[in-house]
């Protein structure tokens, strides 16, 4: 008979004088999954919401897997100085970059007097180099000799812009700069993961030299690594394995023309020749970078063909 009652209203109204009757009416949804009444005849896409939900569950879930990494290469550049004291980048995009990586290298036999890292950029009008705000933190610094390799980070920098310039001055002497922008970082630096080796031989030269091993607290983690070969400019085979790293980035090998006494021509020599540079040879520097998919110990090997008495390398991690 209810079927004969065209709302609640009449229902209830019928009931009038027969109190006994108790009636206890439900909120009553009709079509499935759905808090619409009579949701078929509105237009609701059936199933439309729980489609949408298991997209964004199954995203999440990528996010969350194991070896997952959202770490991307952004630019990248490398400089050697061309007058002994200080050395300036090319101008590269960081836009988008969360994360910038620094390597520098130099001379000098004074531990406390470290060169001052410095970024600004490049004015698209005047062509003028405008110095923006300090914005890194050295990780580590490693020394033998005279020779020096410091690894330098900066997360969520304070300043990138699309004609961004590096600049290390004074560099006391003969300095080399590497650099890296990333996006992705969550904190930059994983606290502690951080290592390097120093090599002096005396009289016996090297051409290899390992980082000193960091095993990443997570899965998908950056790793970076840096090498200063020592007195090796010309050298351009240089290489990094165990693992296979993604990029390298290296010092422009450069060369110069000097007088040769026993040629009336102009020969071509190594930019590291003592002669060009009374304050001393340049130096090898070189970075790569390697996005770990599931953490582990890691000490990969840097190789380049000229061997050299003093190298240093440096490795960290990053998430």
């Amino acid at each position: 008979t209810c079927c004969r009652f065209s709302s609640l209203k009449t229902l209830l109204t019928s009931m009038e004088g027969n109190p006994s009757i108790v009636l206890n009416v439900l909120p009553i949804s009709i079509g499935r999954f759905s808090a619409v009444p009579h949701w078929p005849l509105l237009g609701v896409p059936r199933g439309l919401y729980l489609r949408r939900l298991f997209v964004l569950l199954a995203f999440l879930t990528v996010l969350t897997v194991p070896g997952f990494s959202s770490f991307a290469s952004v630019a990248s550049t490398c400089a050697i100085s061309k007058e002994a004291i200080t050395v300036a980048t090319s101008p590269i995009n960081t836009v988008g970059a969360n994360l910038i990586v620094v390597a520098i290298a130099y001379q000098n036999w004074d531990a406390s007097d470290v060169p001052v890292l410095s970024n600004g950029y490049l004015d698209p009008v005047s062509g003028v180099y405008v110095p923006a705000a300090s914005m890194f933190t050295p990780i580590t610094t490693l020394r033998t000799g005279p020779w020096a390799l410091q690894l330098l980070s900066s997360y969520n920098p304070v300043f990138t812009d699309a004609l961004h310039i590096f600049l290390l001055s004074p560099g006391r002497y003969v300095p080399s700069i590497c650099v890296w922008a990333f996006s992705g970082a969550t904190i930059g630096l994983d606290p502690g993961k951080y290592n390097g080796t120093t090599y002096s031989g005396g009289s016996v030269n090297t051409n290899t030299i390992q980082t000193g091993s960091i095993t990443p607290g997570a899965n998908g983690e950056l790793i970076i690594t840096a090498v200063n070969q020592g007195e090796t400019t010309c050298d351009s085979s240089i290489a990094v394995s165990s693992p296979s790293f993604t990029g390298i980035e290296q010092v422009p090998v450069l060369s110069v023309y000097l007088p040769n006494p026993l040629v009336p021509t102009l020969v071509p020599i190594c930019q590291s020749a003592d002669s060009y540079f009374p304050a001393g040879p340049t130096l090898g520097l070189a970075m790569a970078y390697y996005v770990q998919t599931t953490a582990a110990a890691i000490d990969p090997t840097w190789s380049w063909t000229f061997s050299s008495n003093q190298s240093m390398a440096a490795i960290a991690a990053f998430k």
